[in-house]
């Protein structure tokens, strides 16, 4: 997984080919490649991208590529269908901005559960029986494409095997204004973000 076979797989032109037939006009990648390894025992809790990449157009897809095989062993992905619509559980959280949560982290009740942070809930049960809908999952193999919207609702299972790997990929229209925080040559990424007494980090200087 070098840098330089994820930025080509960001910009492989038949990918691109796919979004700019799903927003009916040309589309482009974020610059920013998200590349994912996880290990035994690790897992995705329940959230949506929009939290954490709101602050451009939200004519915004996610896609999710394996690249390897997946199984469900290895903590497959997991989506909560229906739930990128309109809906009062998640309506007031999509309002969220993962960076500017504050002093507690956006520390808050769901489910009887306490979260933090962009995440939606902890465990993907609690979820599951909130909306009566069950998640969704399947084996995956090396290239399979997953698009998502950004208010879906998804996760993965815990990885009971060894070390997996996945990118995810962001595009939107060419036309459109993209969260500056992942354009560029060096984005800025979540490095701005406010103060919380969970991350000890100082706010950064003005």
């Amino acid at each position: 997984l070098g840098t330089n076979s994820l930025l080509r797989a960001a910009r492989w032109e038949s990918l691109s080919n796919i979004f700019s037939c799903l927003f009916e006009e040309p589309a482009r990648s974020f610059d920013y490649v998200w590349a994912r390894a996880v290990g035994q025992g690790g897992a995705a809790a329940p959230h949506c991208d929009w939290v954490y990449m709101s602050r451009g157009t939200d004519r915004l897809l996610t896609a999710w590529i394996p690249v390897m095989d997946i199984p469900v062993e290895r903590g497959s992905l997991i989506v909560l269908p229906g739930s990128h619509v309109d809906n009062k559980h998640t309506r007031r959280d999509l309002l969220l901005d993962a960076d500017r949560l504050g002093l507690l982290d956006g520390l808050r009740f769901c489910n009887g559960e306490l979260v933090r942070g962009g995440r939606y809930s902890n465990t993907p049960d609690s979820v599951s029986r909130q909306f009566g809908t069950n998640w969704l999952t399947t084996n995956f193999e090396l290239g399979d494409l997953v698009i998502l919207s950004p208010r879906l609702l998804h996760g993965t299972l815990t990885n009971s095997q060894d070390i997996r790997f996945s990118i995810d990929l962001r595009f939107a229209p060419c036309s459109e204004n993209i969260d500056p925080r992942f354009m560029g040559p060096n984005p800025k990424l979540h490095s701005e973000r406010d103060w919380s007494i969970f991350n000890l980090r100082n706010k950064p200087k003005s």
